[in-house]
């Protein structure tokens, strides 16, 4: 194989099979169409022990890339000019998607459903919504979280205040803002 299976499933004779973490794809597809947030998503499953592939903790990215991530209908995915098809480049023309051999750990049903939603949230908060931070914040970079020690980053809402980065991808459970 050209790269690690999807999570949920174990590669044998160049074919996908799914694993004991099956289970949880099923459930981060069913809770986020129950309307749990990424974020939420991300944490409970920390919260539960759950580790990708390398032995991180799941973010709002690795449930971001699982929803968006077709194999889990029974699909395979891959980019027609040889190059590594971008995982957040879903819409990509030069990504094609055809029917593989492995079993799906959803239907097409709950696949939809997640689909519908995922455009949904993506319309309300657009492409490179976050502004860039003003020079007025000199604190940029040098700030640390006490509980994790990412960098505290600028949050532009009706009250500015300051937040841990990885608090915001799901990874860090303390709140600076």
């Amino acid at each position: 194989p050209l790269c690690h299976p999807a999570y949920g499933y174990d590669m044998k004779d160049k074919r996908y099979y799914p694993n004991a973490d099956a289970e949880w794809v099923r459930w981060v597809f069913d809770a986020f169409n129950g309307g749990m947030g990424m974020r939420a998503i991300a944490r409970h499953l920390a919260d539960k022990g759950v580790k990708t592939y390398r032995g991180g903790i799941p973010d709002n990215r690795f449930v971001e890339y699982m929803l968006n991530n077709p194999v889990y209908i029974g699909k395979i995915r891959w980019s027609k000019d040889g190059r590594a098809a971008s995982p957040r480049k879903y819409d990509d023309p030069s990504i094609i998607t055809v029917d593989g051999l492995h079993e799906p750990l959803i239907d097409l049903e709950t696949w939809d459903k997640a689909q519908t939603r995922l455009r949904q949230i993506k319309a309300t908060h657009g492409k490179y919504q976050r502004r860039e931070q003003p020079v007025e914040f000199m604190l940029k970079g040098l700030v640390r979280c006490s509980a994790c020690g990412s960098t505290l980053v600028l949050i532009s809402t009706a009250c500015p205040s300051i937040q841990c980065h990885s608090y915001n991808r799901g990874v860090c459970k303390v709140s600076h803002s």
